[in-house]
């Protein structure tokens, strides 16, 4: 964290994700949860869905197998700052900081005014703490605690 009278900085590196390790048994579960499904499907006579099944088991497969890959976080006086995406304090409508104990990191998220990306997630990492910045985006934005989304609790249930 840089500070100078004139102005503040956070800044830390974060992953995308905390790495779970999974046995070989998630992926047969997976794989097997995929064909019953994808079977059941077809048995009922809807294609589009089988393959729609078939193709999110191969890509949540291909999701879990990945390694997490760090991005830079900064936090300054025009926005926010990920992985050189700025969002500015005029698009954030809200934020807030889930720093429940179970969690290995703190985790900020971001109400946007995007269309794409209105929900952002990211974890808090060392050399920010998360009180240092709850602080500093109250100044900006307002805090408010909202409910996961259902994709955000599913991503957090796998260990996304």
């Amino acid at each position: 964290m840089l500070q100078s009278d004139e102005y503040q900085i956070i800044e830390w590196r974060a992953p995308t994700h905390m790495r779970a390790e999974r046995s070989n048994d998630w992926y047969w579960g997976l794989g097997i949860i995929a064909v019953c499904g994808t079977v059941a499907a077809i048995f009922f006579g809807n294609l589009l869905f089988a393959a729609i099944i078939a193709l999110a088991a191969v890509i949540l497969g291909m999701v879990a197998l990945r390694e997490p890959r760090e991005y830079d976080v900064e936090i300054n006086e025009r926005g926010v700052l990920i992985d050189n995406e700025l969002y500015p304090y005029r698009s954030i409508h809200s934020f807030w900081i889930d720093d429940r104990e179970h969690r290995a990191a703190p985790k900020l998220f971001l109400i946007t005014a995007g269309i794409m990306h209105p929900h952002v997630a990211v974890l808090v990492a060392p050399p920010a703490d998360a009180d240092s910045v709850r602080d500093y985006l109250r100044r900006y934005v307002a805090e408010t605690k909202e409910e996961h989304t259902f994709s955000t609790m599913f991503a957090d249930f796998l260990g996304l």
